[in-house]
């Protein structure tokens, strides 16, 4: 477990299961109300940390079972709400409590998380916003993005990052579904790097941006 603090929130990042998921718990320190994003295996490593923190929501960035493998035992352990873009909606049983189209918002005390419709990686990834901190899930890693099942696909995540997510602030830190933190600045020039090269047209899979 690694814990990030500031003076108005406190992020409890959990590495779950089978495949090296990344869960997070995001807490306002000054209400003690919390957020958990994404809900994979081994979801008692994640209800460990809660304490008397009150969890309003469960968020979920797509529907990848990996992240989705402990929603019934957090769903039912904190009776929140949980919310995933309606496109990829269709996995959560029973049904979302909020099935949201990206842009909505959610009041964390004094503090907001604002969706991203990030698609490409799924129809429905969406990213989370709370001050500089992002939760990307699987559409942004350091070093690439998420891995894409077409060219199309890949184009499709290309254009969430330009549009969504590279025109945040350098100093946003960047929290992914599996492995290590970046930070958008780091990202986004490594992303300039790749797209100043020519690819061919049937590009997609697992990409690197520095060596692809």
């Amino acid at each position: 477990m690694i814990q990030i603090r500031d003076n108005e929130l406190k992020i409890d990042k959990i590495k779950c299961g089978r495949f090296d998921n990344n869960a997070y718990i995001v807490t306002n320190i000054v209400t003690n109300e919390g957020i958990i994003i994404d809900a994979p295996e081994q979801p008692e490593n994640i209800l460990a940390l809660i304490g008397n923190t009150t969890i309003i929501a469960i968020l979920i960035t797509h529907n990848h079972m990996d992240h989705l493998a402990g929603l019934e035992t957090l769903r039912k352990s904190t009776k929140a709400p949980v919310w995933v873009h309606k496109a990829d909606s269709e996995a959560i049983s029973p049904s979302a409590d909020q099935q949201i189209d990206g842009n909505e918002s959610i009041k964390l005390g004094h503090l907001e998380i604002r969706s991203l419709f990030t698609p490409g990686h799924t129809p429905g990834s969406t990213s989370y916003l709370i001050n500089n901190h992002l939760f990307t899930g699987d559409t942004l890693f350091p070093g690439g993005p998420g891995h894409s099942t077409s060219p199309e696909n890949l184009e499709t995540i290309i254009h969430s990052l330009k549009d969504q997510i590279f025109p945040l602030p350098d100093d946003v830190c960047i929290y992914p579904g599996h492995g290590d933190n970046t930070d958008i600045k780091t990202s986004r020039s490594e992303y300039q790097i790749f797209a100043s090269k020519s690819h061919p047209p049937t590009l997609h899979g697992d990409i690197l941006w520095l060596s692809t």
